[in-house]
């Protein structure tokens, strides 16, 4: 059970939910996010009376899907971000920046952040990258569940043994643009060689602290102690 000087914490806190997969109901079922909904776990209503001030919208598809219909569906969801920002402007604001974050919360807002889960959603081309990045992704899973072609992940069989000379530059690119390298779903191999490779630090985007947020969102479910004492200890990375 919550103790009083728990939701003191939290509310005082600048809260972030590192990653919430509701952006393919956006498109997939025309879901808004203005309204209270029964089911999941993300909608205005309950991110602001979970207190949440900025939440990252993962844009997704499954490491089967490749190619130009990778980067169509990713396109597809991005435009499902921007339209409900634009939709719904006293509530929520595109943050590229900590320092946009930071403004949405004196603003009463909430700062919507996207990020990119697996690098397969690049189709082997750092200019797709660069427009991801315009369009607001600021950080990068480099896998999901399967190899890309130029990392492995950890749940298949190593192919290219950490990462590839292509993926070296991604990384550079990613650190150019100021994105978070997430080595969240990579094999061991490609974990290290990103730490070799990047010059700048790598993720998940905020340390696991940040587990504690989620459940806040909803009545359904209750963190433990362990991870409410470490709320406020998280920060952003990017710049």
């Amino acid at each position: 059970m919550r103790k009083p000087q728990d939701n003191e914490l939290h509310f005082q806190s600048l809260v972030i939910d590192a990653h919430v997969d509701t952006t393919q109901r956006l498109v997939a079922d025309g879901f808004e996010l203005g309204i209270r909904h029964d089911d999941g776990s993300v909608d205005i209503p309950r991110l602001r009376q979970g207190g949440v001030a900025a939440v990252f919208f993962a844009i997704w598809t499954p490491g089967t899907i490749t190619g130009p219909a990778a980067v169509e569906r990713a396109q597809a969801q991005f435009d499902a971000i921007h339209r409900q920002i634009a939709a719904h402007p006293k509530d929520l604001v595109l943050a590229r920046s900590s320092a946009d974050v930071l403004r949405a919360r004196r603003a009463g807002q909430i700062a919507l952040l996207i990020a990119i889960e697996g690098g397969h959603l690049i189709n082997n081309d750092l200019a797709i990258l660069r427009r991801y990045h315009s369009l607001g992704a600021r950080y990068m899973t480099l896998t999901h569940t399967l190899n890309v072609d130029w990392a492995d992940a950890s749940t298949d069989r190593p192919l290219h043994h950490g990462l590839t000379d292509f993926g070296t530059r991604v990384i550079g690119e990613l650190n150019r643009l100021g994105m978070l390298a997430d080595v969240s779903h990579v094999s061991d191999k490609t974990f290290y060689d990103v730490l070799s490779a990047s010059q700048a630090p790598v993720g998940p985007p905020i340390p696991p602290a940040a587990l504690a947020v989620m459940p806040l969102a909803t009545s359904a479910t209750k963190c433990s102690a362990r991870w409410r004492q470490k709320v406020a200890s998280y920060t952003l990375t990017f710049t």
